[in-house]
């Protein structure tokens, strides 16, 4: 039976989101006793960095922390726009994932 390729992997959002979730737990310091405003800076550099490079599902995976990280402080009207923001970038990536897969094209 032929295994299946990563690409197939790449219609399961939950794994991109898993991937960096991993990363941003995998800190020198744990995140647990990182105060919320040291989280949210490390958030947002990961953030910035992944708009670079232009990584869609890391980028939800960020606004869906930042939203996490205001929740927390109690504040979820903007929790919920950083929510929000996060689940149009996850249907943006999805989409041009299918896209892709459609196309033939090797999705990175």
């Amino acid at each position: 039976m032929p295994s299946r390729s990563p690409q197939i992997d790449l219609f399961l959002p939950e794994l991109g989101l898993q991937q960096v979730t991993e990363t941003l737990q995998q800190t020198p310091v744990s995140a647990a006793s990182l105060s919320l405003r040291k989280q949210e800076q490390q958030t947002r550099r990961l953030l910035a960095k992944s708009r670079q490079r232009g990584d869609l599902v890391e980028q939800a995976a960020c606004f869906l922390r930042l939203g996490d990280l205001e929740l927390a402080r109690g504040d979820s009207e903007l929790a919920g726009d950083f929510y929000r923001r996060a689940l149009k970038l996850s249907q943006t990536a999805h989409e041009s994932r299918q896209a892709s897969a459609r196309s033939g094209a090797t999705v990175k």
